[in-house]
Order: C-alpha cells, then structure tokens, then sequence
C-alpha cells in the first residue's frame, strides 16, 4: 500500500468520527453562547432546543459507534482470512516437503534391496518374471518352494518398498492440509493403484508416476496368486521347522480364507 493509499484510508476511517466531534462541540457551545448572551426570558426555547440537538448527538454517536464497531469485525474477519489462507499455503508447502524427502528415501531403500538395479525403472522387469512364484504354488516340495520364495521376496522387495513409501508421503500430506484427498485403501499396492490419478497430480509425487503406476497394476492384478505363493512359502517354514514358529491354527484359517475366495490353491498345503 503507497502513502498515499494509506493517508486515504486513515482520513476514511477518522473523518466522521472527526464530523461528528466537531458537530458535537458546535452544539455544546453554541449552548453556552446562548445562556450567556441571550436574556432569561429566551432560556426556555434555547433549553429545548439544546436537549433535542443532545437528543440528536446522542443518536448519532450511538449510530457511529455500531459502525465503527461493524468496520472493525469486517477488517478483524479479513484479517483473519488472509492469515488462515497462508497458513493453508505454508502447511501444504511444508508437508510436500516433508514427503518429498519421505519418496527420496523410499527409493534409496527401494534400490538398496537389489544391487544390481540402478534405477527404480528396473524394477519391472525384475517383477514380471513369475516362474518364482509358480514353482512356489505348483511345487509339494518344502525345500524347493523356500528357495524359490526367497528369490521371489527379493523380486517383490524393491516394488512392495515403493509402494509403501507412495502411501505413507500421500497419508502424511493428506494429514497434514485436512483434506480428505485418498480413497482408503488396506494394501499400499491398491491404494497407490486406485489413488493413481490423485496422486500424480502432485508435485513431487509425479515423478514416481510411470513406473509406480505400472507396478501397482501388476501387484494388484497378481493379488490372489501372490497371496497363495506367500500362504505357500508360510506352509513350507512350518513343514521343514519343528519348532513352531508358525502357527498352525493361522495358517488353517489363510487356507479357508483362499478357498472362499477363490484363489489359486498351492498344492503344498495338501495334507497339511
């Protein structure tokens, strides 16, 4: 705001209480004036007059006084809307921020897990070789389906690892405005997969876009056989160790859960 503006702004805002002071002390002495100068028998009319102008005054301050305190609730509320407004745009700022630097270590472990990926666009075509995944549901081997369930964890590890960090950098920021932005989603995959066109709509996020929406497709898609191959690989740990690190009532209950929906039943489980 120039100096000029704000000279402008201050004589709006004093230029009738200025009006009305100066109104109020004309009455005030044009009352005195008139009970020195004028003869007793002219007091009456004058006394009349002065009330009904004090009648007036008093109506006019109390009108002025309920205006001046109505600009002030506006300004007060204008006020207030402008800082709530930044401070919207400040906490937006700072919790892209924040998952920014969530996503930056997501990939860094995301990488980590696989020496030989160099990029998180290795990725997929690590994933997308399954014949891991079937020797683990086609094979009654216990010993055959743990070796090809710890390649397949390795596989699965840098894709489950993006997926994770996605979903936790999107919750934070979604905590963080107050805004309920995401569709809830149990799975990290699923919620990425479904949430995809929210996500990238913001920064930072959509720079994880072509290859998390590639993988989050797959893992979602693959769902009942990836399940079946992980209740697959917990049913050859409890056949090679006796010392019941899994529980069998578990996985008696994974197995009906499979059943009912339908998935892909490992045949390691028969006669468990």
């Amino acid at each position: 705001m120039t100096k000029l503006e704000q000279l402008i702004h201050k004589a709006t805002k004093t230029l009738p209480w200025t009006a009305i002071l100066l109104l109020s002390a004309v009455g005030i002495a044009g009352a005195i004036v008139a009970g020195v100068k004028l003869p007793s028998d002219q007091y009456s009319p004058i006394a009349t007059l002065v009330a009904a102008a004090s009648s007036f005054l008093a109506v006019v301050w109390f009108t002025a006084t309920l205006l001046y305190q109505a600009r002030q609730l506006r300004e007060q509320r204008n006020q207030f809307t402008v800082s709530l407004d930044r401070m919207h745009r400040d906490s937006k700022r700072d919790a892209l921020v924040v998952a920014e630097s969530i996503l930056r270590d997501t990939e860094k472990r995301a990488l980590g897990q696989n020496k030989d990926m160099k990029s998180l666009a290795e990725i997929l075509p690590i994933y997308v070789d399954f014949s891991n995944m079937k020797v683990m549901i086609e094979s009654k081997d216990p010993n055959e389906v743990l070796a090809a369930g710890m390649k397949w964890l390795q596989q699965e590890g840098p894709a489950l690892t993006l997926m994770r960090g996605i979903k936790a950098a999107a919750l934070m920021y979604q905590e963080s405005v107050g805004t309920q932005m995401f569709i809830p989603a149990k799975e990290p995959d699923e919620f990425v997969y479904i949430n995809g066109p929210v996500l990238w709509s913001l920064p930072f996020f959509q720079n994880y876009q072509g290859i998390s929406d590639i993988v989050a497709q797959f893992m979602f898609t693959l769902l009942p056989g990836r399940t079946s191959a992980q209740l697959a690989y917990m049913v050859a740990i409890a056949k090679t160790n006796k010392e019941g690190i899994v529980k069998k009532e578990k996985l008696e209950e994974d197995i009906r859960l499979i059943r009912e929906k339908n998935y892909p039943i490992p045949k390691i489980i028969e006669g468990f």
